[in-house]
């Protein structure tokens, strides 16, 4: 009996079949990949990014108290000293004279140094402008400064008082000690202010000092955006800073400042750039076009061996098997020596053609 000869090869090849296997799971690992980057490693990097910038927002505020702290200890060398003391008390008459000529604002670089003896009546000092550096009367200075002002220090007082004060040209950092002598003892004998304007030229000192590039908006005299109203409202009631993502390259960072009475006075709006966003999605990208390239490779690869170790030996197979069966010679054997598979099919054909 002769094999049949109406046997004819598939239309459809393996390669064929296998081809578009591989592109599905190509296509399936790269999708993978990237809602991988962005539901998992994308949120953990923004996470990230908000850490930073709360800690961004913490040395700025940091800054801005040292900068009162500053301003307090310098206070400490006028207010702790025997010729104050005197001064306060009508007993140095030459003190003005010696003390408070106007160089020396521009030499310590206050705006503002007020003496007030014990019964709150300035005796001393003034304030000035901060942009006109010319000495100026403050309705936050007066005269006279009445009993029970957050400011006035009484006989037995013996603490300093600072923080952020709201005036008619600005937010001020201010630090109030009562007069005393050099060992710090009382009882005090008045009051010394000393003051410095929170103005363009701090904030860019503080913003150098920070490596934060930050705006310092006065809530009371500057122009708030509609969408940032409810930010510092929100961030009174909670007293926690806030972050606004602005777009993919740069995030804003607030956080308000109360005044001394507790009433929000300033806002640091701090300009933060995204970096490390920025520098993950260069990651990520990277990473999908290297995945992308090593799949691609690995395809083309898988396709070479497939043609080599597979296909070619299933059509030297097929072919003998064909060739068998058309010339109805059962002499002819295939004769392949793999020892795998397709080797082991050969070999039971061939033996198949031995019990015919």
């Amino acid at each position: 009996p002769a094999l049949s000869s109406d046997y004819k090869v598939p239309s459809m090849g393996l390669r064929a079949r296998l081809i578009p296997i591989l592109l599905i799971t190509m296509l399936a690992f790269l999708a993978g990949s990237y809602v991988l980057s962005e539901l998992v490693l994308l949120p953990n990097l923004e996470e990230m990014e908000h850490t930073q910038a709360i800690k961004d927002l913490n040395r700025c505020h940091s800054a801005l108290m040292r900068e009162v702290d500053v301003l307090d200890n310098f206070n400490g060398g006028w207010s702790n000293g025997d010729e104050t003391y005197e001064f306060a008390q009508g007993l140095n008459p030459d003190y003005i004279d010696e003390n408070l000529a106007s160089e020396m604002y521009d030499n310590s670089d206050f705006d503002a140094f007020l003496v007030y003896d014990i019964r709150g009546e300035r005796i001393g000092g003034n304030a000035r402008d901060p942009e006109t550096l010319e000495f100026v009367e403050m309705e936050e200075f007066p005269v006279g400064l009445p009993e029970g002002h957050f400011l006035r220090h009484t006989a037995d007082s013996l603490d300093s008082r600072t923080g952020l004060m709201r005036t008619s040209r600005g937010p001020m950092m201010i630090s109030s000690r009562p007069i005393l002598t050099n060992e710090a003892e009382g009882p005090a004998v008045g009051t010394i202010m000393i003051g410095r304007f929170l103005n363009t030229e701090w904030t860019e000192h503080l913003a150098k000092q920070t490596a934060v590039p930050m705006d310092i908006v006065d809530l009371h005299l500057g122009v708030i955006p509609d969408h940032e109203v409810e930010t510092i409202a929100r961030m009174h009631q909670t007293n926690e800073p806030d972050i606004e993502y602005i777009s993919k390259d740069i995030l804003h960072g607030h956080e308000i400042f109360d005044d001394m009475q507790g009433e929000p006075l300033l806002m640091i709006r701090a300009h933060l750039p995204r970096n490390i966003t920025q520098q993950g999605r260069d990651i990520v990208r990277a990473l999908n076009v290297a995945a992308l390239v090593g799949t691609l490779l690995m395809l083309a690869l898988l396709l070479v061996l497939l043609g080599r170790f597979v296909i070619r030996p299933i059509r030297q197979v097929s072919s003998q098997m064909t060739l068998i069966a058309e010339s109805d010679d059962l002499s002819n054997r295939i004769g392949l020596t793999r020892k795998d598979e397709v080797g082991q099919l050969s070999r039971q054909f061939d033996h198949l053609l031995d019990t015919i």
